[in-house]
């Protein structure tokens, strides 16, 4: 039974490189051809189970990608998901610098984004950046 386990956590450890391998890859492709493109994400730190490794893994690949924006969610259980049965055992301060630690290399992505540049754009897309950096401070998420 033990082997099987391994078997099967090897499998997805596995397929989440490939699927990080994957992201990266498409991220890049989009900014190759739209180099404006705002990609965002969400990331949640402090899922059950995450252990140091795996979050300077999540921290890494957030360095990695640069994307315009990312939303970062310290977890908490929700009724009704399955993750709702799991023990939550990182502990709340874990959390919160691990959330914070995201959000700096967010907030450095942000810093290298170029939301002036008009390169390799038409005016309308152009002007819409423009737009998006005089209201950055009024913007909202749904």
């Amino acid at each position: 039974m033990l082997k099987m386990m391994k078997g099967i956590i090897l499998f997805h450890i596995k397929l989440w490189y490939v699927l990080v391998e994957l992201i990266l890859q498409k991220v890049e492709l989009i900014k190759k051809y739209f180099p404006l493109a705002s990609i965002t994400t969400d990331v949640i730190v402090g899922f059950p189970t995450e252990t140091d490794e795996d979050f300077e893994t999540t921290l890494n690949f957030v360095k990695d990608i640069k994307l315009s924006k990312i939303h970062v969610f310290k977890y908490s259980p929700r009724k009704g998901t399955r993750a709702a049965t799991f023990t939550d055992d990182v502990h709340g301060t874990i959390k919160e610098e691990r959330s914070k630690a995201v959000i700096a290399a967010d907030r450095k992505n942000e810093e290298d984004f170029d939301f002036d540049s008009d390169a390799g754009s038409n005016e309308p897309f152009g002007t819409e950046i423009r737009l998006r950096e005089l209201c950055r401070d009024y913007s909202g998420y749904a």
